[in-house]
């Protein structure tokens, strides 16, 4: 479908929802979902001292690990659906595995479409107004949150922090399947050495099987997307079930609709324009976030 340019203030004006899938933190190093599953099996050692302070025995670790090795399932997400008897366990290896990637070097200084987001946000400016804006994201990682309170912290004029700080937390980010932990009260950054800290992440994480209706997170997902006027897709990986969950209280009819397509094909593309009735504005399947961000007007 053609891209139609729009000024950014048009689709700020109106309540705006970024819906954000794996693809969207991959540039701050963070993994798709295949890339995930290799990371696990590369980095899983029953002499861990996390994974021996589970209390789980190393007989269980080594038939998790041959498992997930052997699946043709392409993401740990499906596979635990699967393999229900690894789902505890494969839980608090996710909640590990995350911890260790949440970076702050990979953040700054700001790049790709954080960067142009906060650029063209002008959270130090009184006029700001982002009440509009709500992310809603599957990923379990913090990094966008991360991002914007450490940018305003290295690079807002002194005496405009505050103000941009008030205009950061205006933006609501909703976690629809879990994430590490609230923001900023569990720390971000590569050093999970408390067992605690890492079974309460993994009480956290949600997958697609789990009873998400139960999950405030997930409600408040649901019912942010209705409400928005404009719905855009970011690094989307577009799976049916999720998608199914996530709209199911929205009616699309009247609503603007974009979407990154990066590297799908053309089948996945022709399922999108169906399943959004040709609603849905979709980029090149070369464009990152970044790219379309800019190409629908949104950023500068």
């Amino acid at each position: 479908m053609p891209i139609i340019k729009e000024n950014n203030l048009k689709i700020l004006e109106k309540p705006t929802v970024f819906i954000l899938g794996a693809g969207a933190s991959n540039p701050y190093g963070f993994p798709l979902g295949d890339e995930l599953k290799d990371i696990i099996l590369a980095q899983l050692n029953t002499t861990d001292p996390l994974i021996k302070k589970l209390n789980v025995s190393a007989a269980l670790v080594n038939e998790f690990w041959k498992s997930l090795r052997s699946t043709f399932h392409p993401n740990i997400d499906i596979f635990l659906e699967k393999q229900t008897n690894f789902r505890e366990l494969g839980s608090h290896i996710l909640a590990i595995t995350i911890m260790l990637l949440e970076h702050k070097s990979h953040l700054f200084p700001q790049k790709d479409w954080y960067g142009d987001l906060y650029n063209t946000l002008e959270l130090e400016n009184e006029e700001s107004d982002t009440a509009n804006l709500v992310i809603v994201t599957i990923n379990y990682d913090r990094s966008l949150e991360h991002f914007l309170t450490g940018n305003i912290n290295y690079n807002c004029q002194e005496d405009l922090k505050d103000l941009a700080h008030e205009n950061r937390r205006k933006i609501k980010i909703v976690h629809a399947h879990g994430s590490l932990g609230k923001y900023p009260n569990v720390y971000y950054g590569p050093s999970p050495t408390d067992i605690e800290a890492v079974k309460n992440a993994a009480a956290r994480i949600k997958i697609v099987s789990d009873r998400l209706e139960d999950s405030p997170d997930f409600k408040e997902a649901q019912v942010t997307i209705s409400q928005a006027e404009h719905i855009i897709f970011l690094g989307f990986g577009y799976d049916v079930r999720i998608l199914d969950t996530l709209l199911a209280k929205t009616d699309l009819k009247g609503k603007k609709i974009y979407g990154t397509t990066y590297k799908l094909d053309k089948k996945k593309r022709g399922f999108l324009a169906d399943y959004f009735d040709n609603q849905i504005t979709l980029g090149d399947n070369n464009q990152g976030c970044q790219a379309f961000l800019k190409l629908i007007g949104l950023t500068r």
